[in-house]
């Protein structure tokens, strides 16, 4: 924006018509700079061609862009191929650029002198950029009910969900259901409800959990986790040993109580889960079920894992 947008003099303030005349010695009103079209638009979509004098314009674009972020965001935890949300975001890249280039087209249109609107003032820009940056943030809490990312700090739910993952879990579906056995989920901790952790659903209400020696059980049968648990520790501590270690290795029996589940993570002997500090409340439960890691970087050596990249835990 320019200071020029401040000024009421030139012909809008009863001037001449003619091209070029001022009133009262006064300078005409500046014409469109390009550069600040272009500067506006990439600080809020659509504030260029307000700038240029095409509010209505301007207007539309803004809210047009917004579905096409929901569906962007949205489809990151949808049953698709990675190539659909990576699409959807190359294709708001290209919205982005077209506003821009659609107001320095508009800005070198212009009139000269062009004659400033009542919302051609600085002080209407910045109204607009912070109502922009408001709807914002109600427009990601929104977008956040249906899918949140996380980053992954820890080792416990290794190999599924490792060191370095970051990733968008759908927040939808447990709203909607209760988890279910097998599911991998994110839950606020009842420890501290400041930290949000991960961790795999063995048992569901009415389940008998039981561990001897390592090897799970669920109601007398043993656990079909082979598939994605893994044991780091060659050590087997007895039912008897101080402390947590006897939990780790040796559980229950214990009877999931109703609206909770039961949690363990599937690097079984690097988990702080549900064998020490209980079944957690089903309404603890953030989001799970469908978790795509959309980034992947070793912590340790700093190269990216691009296999993970895309993937869906499973």
């Amino acid at each position: 924006m320019t200071a020029d947008d401040s000024m009421t003099s030139g012909p809008e303030a009863g001037g001449s018509d003619l091209p070029g005349a001022a009133s009262s010695g006064a300078p005409p009103a500046a014409p469109r700079r390009q550069w600040v079209a272009g500067l506006l638009s990439l600080l809020v979509a659509g504030l260029g061609q307000v700038y240029a004098g095409r509010w209505r314009r301007g207007l539309a674009l803004y809210a047009l862009g917004w579905p096409l972020v929901y569906l962007a965001c949205a489809s990151l935890v949808w049953p698709v191929g990675f190539w659909v949300p990576l699409t959807l975001f190359a294709l708001l890249v290209l919205w982005r650029v077209f506003i821009v280039g659609d107001a320095v087209g508009l800005a070198a249109r212009a009139p000269v002198p062009y004659r400033l609107r009542p919302y051609n003032r600085w002080y209407v820009y910045v109204a607009i950029y912070l109502l922009s940056a408001l709807a914002g943030r109600g427009a990601a809490g929104l977008i956040r009910l249906q899918a949140a990312t996380f980053s992954i700090p820890s080792g416990s739910m290794e190999p599924s969900v490792r060191r370095g993952d970051r990733i968008v879990v759908d927040m939808l579906g447990p709203r909607h259901r209760a988890p279910r056995r097998g599911e991998v989920v994110v839950y606020q901790s009842t420890e501290d409800p400041r930290v949000d952790a991960i961790k795999r659903v063995v048992a569901v209400p009415g389940d008998v959990v039981r561990v001897i020696d390592k090897q799970l059980s669920i109601s007398g049968q043993p656990a079909d986790d082979a598939a994605y648990t893994i044991h780091t520790d060659p050590r087997h501590f007895p039912a008897d040993s101080p402390g947590p270690l006897a939990d780790r290795d040796h559980f229950g029996p214990l009877t999931v109580p109703p609206a909770t589940v039961f949690l363990m993570g599937d690097n079984r002997d690097n988990s702080w889960d549900s064998r020490f500090w209980g079944p957690l409340p089903q309404a603890n439960v953030l989001g799970g079920g469908r978790i795509r890691i959309y980034w992947s970087r070793d912590p340790v050596t700093g190269s990216i894992r691009w296999g993970r990249i895309g993937s869906f835990v499973h």
